[in-house]
């Protein structure tokens, strides 16, 4: 209804007539400029006039008078005497009749005033400007009703999508931890591989000093028995003293020094078990401990045949979790023996270790067959390998990423070309505050 009030001068002052827009009770809801000269109506605040003020009828009259033009949707005319704003009454004819802005609007009296000598004049342009205005409004709120209806079935329909998606996200979470999970538990199934095959290191690497100390003490164990008996028999010379005294310092010497390098290699081998288990963290030599990783190595390195090339700077320290990189090391050491030469084939591989500013690198590499390309780029997958049936997981290399990334906070790359061999190179601080585990710049 204010929409219709507020457009109304726009259609009406174009006509010359004086034309108001009035209420039931003959109020002035708006006028157009015509009228606003005639009468003196104030268009901004229209509402504080009435019809009856202006007119110089009794007001039972004017009362029947617009009670005729509310009944009625026809023009009736009605000669009236109208006061201007100058003082001056001059006789009009005003017809009116009943409007309907909106569907289920209150009804408005349009009225036109004449003067009587263009009584016979119809202002027909005005009465189709009035519909042509009703028909605007109607279609303006038939648009807004079509626009609310939408908006609400957009709005369901959100909703509903909105609800598939938390459900997929909630199935998709789900998912992201039960694979977690199992890799998780595939980490630890790997972890403890490599603790049997470093176990399997500890057998056969011990086993020949302690045959031969064995071998030592058995020989001593005879010399003395022999002394003894010849001592024993009184028949004792010096010789046999020097010879007995002899055997016994070699005998000796072997056996303490058997002895030792098995003493040293249990240290070594339980400090690496105890590292790779307890996952402690603690000041260690990158040098010596990759002499004692690769020492762990050497029963299946020698069973291939292949070359081991070690070059590690000395007074290189790192203050970590060094069982990691006992994982890292041995993996990537591992995968060359597995997948770089092909049949009896027997190759080099090489481990290299250095520091610059705070930054520890390592590098294992081969000169074996070499990756091809299409190879590369999913190479640190789970479960990705080219050895599936022969003895290939393809978890090694997803492990050593994992980490290097997370738990070095370094970054892992791989550089191949088919025919001329691969090389890991492996780049991390030297001290890890933190042990929590990390995120490389490679995973952000």
């Amino acid at each position: 209804m204010p929409n219709f009030t507020r457009c109304f001068p726009l259609l009406a002052d174009s006509v010359k007539d004086a034309v108001l827009l009035l209420d039931r009770e003959g109020g002035v809801l708006s006028a157009n400029r015509a009228a606003e000269e005639l009468l003196g109506i104030d268009r901004r605040a229209p509402a504080s006039r009435r019809l009856g003020e202006f007119v110089d009828a009794e007001p039972d009259r004017m009362a029947a008078i617009l009670k005729q033009w509310a009944r009625s949707n026809k023009s009736t005319a009605s000669r009236l005497r109208l006061r201007a704003a100058s003082g001056t009454v001059s006789d009009f004819q005003c017809e009116g009749h009943a409007i309907l802005p909106l569907p289920g609007a209150e009804r408005l009296i349009f009225v036109s005033c004449r003067r009587t000598e263009l009584a016979g004049v119809r202002f027909v342009a005005l009465g189709a400007q009035v519909a042509r205005l009703e028909r605007e409004v109607r279609s303006r709120r038939a648009a807004e009703a079509r626009a609310v209806q939408l908006n609400e079935q957009l709005e369901v329909r959100v909703a509903e999508r909105t609800a598939e998606l938390r459900a997929a996200n909630l199935e998709l979470e789900h998912t992201v931890a039960h694979l977690q999970a199992a890799q998780s538990e595939l980490t630890v199934q790997e972890t403890m591989a490599s603790l049997g095959r470093l176990v399997a290191g500890i057998a056969h690497e011990v086993n020949t000093p302690i045959g031969v100390g064995l071998l030592s003490a058995s020989h001593l164990r005879d010399r003395v028995l022999a002394f003894q008996k010849t001592y024993r028999s009184g028949r004792v010379h010096r010789k046999d003293i020097e010879s007995f005294m002899g055997s016994a310092d070699e005998a000796s010497a072997i056996l303490l020094t058997n002895i030792k390098r098995a003493s040293d290699l249990i240290r070594s081998f339980k400090q690496v078990a105890v590292d790779q288990s307890s996952g402690s963290w603690r000041r260690y030599s990158l040098h010596e401990y990759i002499e004692e990783t690769l020492l762990s190595l050497k029963p299946q390195l020698r069973g291939s045949g292949h070359k081991l090339e070690v070059s590690v700077d000395e007074g290189v320290e790192i203050f970590g979790n060094p069982g990691v990189l006992y994982q890292v090391v041995s993996n990537l050491v591992m995968n060359s023996v597995v997948h770089a030469f092909d049949g009896d084939r027997q190759g080099t591989i090489g481990v290299r270790g250095w520091q610059s500013d705070d930054r520890v690198s390592v590098e294992v590499c081969d000169d074996g067959g070499g990756i091809r390309e299409e190879h590369l780029e999913r190479l640190f997958e789970p479960f990705f390998t080219t050895k599936r049936g022969r003895g290939g997981t393809g978890l090694g290399l997803h492990l050593v990423h994992n980490l290097v990334s997370q738990q070095l906070g370094g970054e892992i790359r791989c550089h191949s070309e088919v025919g001329r061999g691969t090389t890991f190179e492996i780049s991390f601080p030297s001290r890890i505050d933190s042990r929590e585990p990390m995120r490389s710049s490679l995973d952000a």
